[in-house]
């Protein structure tokens, strides 16, 4: 099922709504000082191939945690970028774990134009280890998945996908340039047709224009590959997407009317990507939080969206749990906003 909130209608009150027919608490408490309520450890993990990675686990200081998270970046971005949101989560009972894929920031070894890291080893090495790592070090707890853009694609080529209680995904999508509308849609193709251009000159791809971190050239040409295309391909042009319908978990997708890198489409096309999954599809305009923007890493700024980051932490938690009448409860929920949701 998609629940999507549509241009216009406030999101906030799409929450009161929900919530008062639930009778389900607003907000989870607020903490007056998320830094001194979480212990941050700058850590050095082994991917699934031996490769070290550099990570920061952030845990509860108050209390022992009720479930473990780990936050996939999007591309070329460094951990850094979710330290705030990571922290909130620790706050509210999640160890989460952040990481530079191999390549990027403090995991990069060499030079971007002398990696030889791939787009598919980030997901089948480093998030692979990660999960492996989180399942040794909290054996009892159950892990969630978030994953930013790129790295809400990545889930689907992990072997251990089904160790995933949950996935919760932001401005996630296919990057198949049909997906957008008007003059973004020459843009996104026009990008992917010049990459290899770019590679030849530079040896690498830039994206310091993005803020971002320079990327090595096999993952920049694999990324271009999955543009190329409507479904997800290998390099011998073989679909892969029957790998995201492993996950049959619950999955949260959320997106932003002003997000150019993720047109609700091309974010809509990943969550049907993961056709086994109990979808929910949520999309907002910044104005349902009295901003003029969001884009496409504002959802992570601490301030941008609070009122989400509560819903999100209590929809991950309850997302966790295993008993069927709570269970009941939540399929309720989304039924009950299909039904009050305004049509397009």
């Amino acid at each position: 099922m998609q629940i999507v909130l549509h241009d216009g209608q406030d999101g906030c009150e799409f929450e009161r709504q929900l919530e008062a027919r639930l009778e389900m608490p607003t907000r989870l408490p607020r903490r007056t000082n998320r830094a001194h309520s979480t212990i941050p450890r700058i850590l050095q993990i082994a991917a699934a191939d031996g490769v070290p990675l550099a990570a920061t686990m952030f845990v509860p200081a108050d209390r022992a945690p009720a479930a473990c998270a780990l936050v996939a970046c999007a591309m070329g971005v460094r951990r850094a970028r979710y330290d705030g949101f990571a922290r909130f989560l620790a706050s509210n009972g999640m160890a989460t774990l952040t990481f530079d894929y191999r390549g990027i920031g403090d995991s990069a070894r060499v030079p971007a134009r002398a990696s030889t890291a791939t787009l598919t080893e980030w997901a089948e090495q480093d998030i692979e280890g990660l999960v492996e790592w989180l399942a040794r070090n909290y054996p009892d707890l159950p892990v969630l998945g978030i994953g930013h853009s790129i790295g809400g694609q990545l889930f689907g080529l992990v072997p251990s996908v089904h160790r995933f209680a949950a996935l919760f995904l932001v401005g996630a999508q296919r990057g198949y340039a049909a997906y957008w509308r008007g003059f973004s849609r020459p843009l996104i193709a026009g990008f992917w047709r010049v990459l290899p251009a770019i590679i030849r000159i530079f040896g690498y791809l830039p994206m310091s224009v993005a803020d971002c971190e320079a990327i090595p050239p096999r993952v920049a040409r694999e990324w271009q590959s999955w543009g190329l295309h409507p479904d997800f391909r290998d390099a011998s042009g073989r679909s892969l997407s029957d790998w995201w319908a492993r996950f049959r978990g619950p999955l949260l997708s959320v997106s932003f009317e002003d997000d150019f890198f993720a047109a609700r489409a091309a974010v809509a096309a990943l969550v049907r990507t993961y056709a086994s999954a109990r979808t929910e599809h949520l999309h907002f305009s910044p104005s349902d939080f009295g901003r003029d923007t969001v884009g496409h890493s504002g959802f992570f700024v601490e301030g941008v969206c609070p009122a989400l980051w509560d819903r999100v932490a209590r929809w991950l938690l309850d997302s966790t749990i295993t008993d069927v009448t709570c269970r009941d409860t939540f399929d309720r929920a989304a039924a009950t906003a299909s039904r009050i949701q305004r049509r397009a």
